[in-house]
């Protein structure tokens, strides 16, 4: 086997799982998740003399590809997906497909922790209306957001840690 191809096994062995978890964390679909990933991991080998040389970070490349692609996705489904106002149902209707991100988020989570991220990412809340419900600054309500997001990572770096310690 040669250098390279040991270096890229190594990364995916390393990466893999953990960038699937992430992309279903999400809410994407288990063979939407997988199709990002190897999509990132093709991005990667592309350019892996250059990485291999160079970069000190190719696990970090990996990652942010990985959030690049998967904001690629989402920009593209929501522009297909447009509905007008006029053809929105008078009833709402429970999204069988997705469930809320308030049911998928960590029972460790405080509960406010809950509202900020579910109103900003899952009703996609602009912070100027957020901060005005919250009754605080945008500046204040942006942070309140950042911390609830570094929060909840660390959640699930924690989970993660946990589970390969099982293995």
């Amino acid at each position: 086997m040669d250098s390279t191809q040991q270096w890229f096994d190594e990364l995916f062995t390393k990466n893999y799982k953990r960038m699937i978890s992430i992309a279903m964390r999400l809410g994407f679909p288990p063979e939407e998740a997988e199709e990002l990933v190897q999509d990132a991991f093709l991005l990667l080998l592309s350019k892996s003399e250059r990485f291999q040389k160079e970069h000190e970070n190719p696990g970090g490349f990996l990652m942010e590809s990985l959030k690049n692609l998967m904001g690629t996705r989402l920009r593209h489904n929501k522009i297909i997906q447009f509905v007008s106002y006029d053809e929105i149902p008078e009833t709402a209707t429970t999204d069988t497909y997705f469930s809320s991100l308030k049911d998928r988020l960590p029972a460790e989570l405080s509960e406010e922790d809950k509202a900020v991220l579910v109103a900003r990412y899952e009703e996609q809340v602009p912070y100027a209306e957020l901060s005005k419900r919250l009754g605080i600054s945008q500046k204040q309500c942006a942070q309140k957001v950042f911390r609830a997001k570094n929060k909840l990572r660390k959640i699930f770096e924690e989970e993660e840690k946990n589970s390969n310690y099982v293995k």
